[in-house]
């Protein structure tokens, strides 16, 4: 684990991510490489999809206008749309885990 650790730096294995692949193994050995990794893994679909498009644009306009964006900025603008829109408040939490998923989704 330690071995892969260092080699990435931006994934950090843990026992269970490795048990998981372990317990799976064959699967993940039959995988084709000339298999199209979007149907290989799952799409999650995203709960509420006006909140996102609506953060999506804002973000595009923001990085048009070489304006400075952070993290912290992008949760409470997306707080900000939320409430707007008029969104269930329990339904959501503008976790690192969301920003970060936000961002890859987004190529940010």
């Amino acid at each position: 684990m330690a071995y892969f650790n260092a080699q990435d730096s931006q994934h950090n294995l843990d026992h269970l991510t490795i048990s998981k692949i372990l317990k799976e193994k064959n699967k993940w050995l039959a995988v084709s490489e000339n298999e199209i990794t979007s149907s290989t893994f799952r799409y999650k679909k995203v709960k509420f999809s006006l909140l996102d498009q609506a953060i999506k644009l804002w973000v595009e306009q923001v990085v048009n206008n070489r304006l400075f964006l952070t993290e912290a900025i992008i949760k409470e603008k997306a707080a900000y749309f939320f409430k707007a829109l008029s969104l269930p408040d329990n339904e959501i939490k503008f976790s690192n885990g969301w920003i970060r998923q936000f961002k890859k989704c987004n190529s940010l």
